[in-house]
């Protein structure tokens, strides 16, 4: 089996040993907190409902609503990954690859803005995290980016880095880790922070972040 089968039959084999009540509280979580700003807010009785569940079904498969919430989202997001990978690797060059990553992120972000203010409001930018935010990051630094997608997508991208000689020799584990999730948080901040950051575009954004993911990589 090819590298990306193994990927698409990991995340087959997780769907499928997930009850299917599993997945209704899970599309009723990524519901209610499309419709929030603030997570802290969010009730389990609301996710509940949403999901079309009594409160106690939800509780047989959950300890607390901090845990309902990151595994809903974590699980959210390695879906979306795996999605991101075949865009990225049917991408026609290095820089194209990484704004399709960036446009993936930009989108995202309109959907899941309590995603990106757990990931980064609360998990990075404050020196005392909310409990969510700072379970999310720990989830986020384990189980996402150990999955396959996420590997696959980090080593396609420095193939053709390496390939169109922008990048100028094999980067370790380390560094391109490190580059790539410099981009994810300044890229987040710049969609969090639009109105601290009026003078600068989205296109100035992105060039900016791309050639500082170059200068890091070549380091």
């Amino acid at each position: 089996m090819s590298k990306s089968g193994e990927i698409e039959n990991a995340l087959y084999n997780l769907q499928q040993n997930l009850p299917p009540k599993v997945f209704m509280i899970f599309d009723g979580v990524i519901e209610v907190c499309n419709k929030r700003q603030d997570i802290k807010s969010i009730t389990v009785a609301e996710i509940a409902q949403a999901a079309g569940v009594g409160k106690g079904t939800v509780y047989e498969y959950f300890d607390t609503k901090e845990d309902l919430i990151i595994k809903a989202l974590t699980y959210d997001l390695i879906v979306g990954l795996e999605k991101l990978r075949k865009v990225i690797i049917n991408g026609e060059s290095f820089r194209n690859k990484i704004d399709c990553g960036l446009n993936w992120i930009k989108e995202n972000f309109e959907k899941r803005y309590v995603l990106f203010q757990a990931a980064y409001q609360n998990g990075y930018r404050k020196k005392e995290p909310q409990e969510i935010g700072k379970l999310f990051k720990i989830e986020l630094e384990g189980q996402v980016l150990e999955c396959g997608a996420y590997q696959d997508i980090i080593d396609n991208v420095m193939e053709a880095g390496i390939a169109e000689k922008l990048i100028q020799k094999p980067v370790n584990k380390f560094i391109s880790d490190s580059a790539v999730l410099y981009i994810v948080i300044s890229y987040s901040n710049f969609l969090l922070n639009k109105e601290k950051y009026a003078d600068t575009t989205d296109e100035m954004t992105k060039n900016f972040l791309f050639h500082a993911f170059v200068r890091i990589l070549n380091e």
